[in-house]
């Protein structure tokens, strides 16, 4: 009996794709990879990042709430 795979293909992009998707630098896409953040493929000497977690990723970032700037007043009088 032959298991049968339901999930679907993972779609892979390059890192300059990513970096045109995220608005992040190829750096940064690159050490989220290596580290284990990204889902990776190596086997072409490239790193193809799985697009829908660099999807995830970038919906998390943007739900979180910056911290607003500490502003030093400074009075002279």
């Amino acid at each position: 009996m032959r298991s049968i795979s339901t999930l679907p293909p993972i779609d892979f992009i390059t890192v300059r794709e990513a970096v045109a998707r995220s608005g992040w630098s190829a750096g940064h896409i690159r050490s989220l990879a290596q580290c284990g953040k990204l889902e990776s493929d190596r086997s072409e000497g490239r790193i193809l990042i799985d697009a829908e977690c660099l999807a995830i990723l970038i919906r998390a970032r943007a739900a979180v709430k910056p911290r607003p700037l500490l502003r030093l007043v400074v009075n002279n009088a």
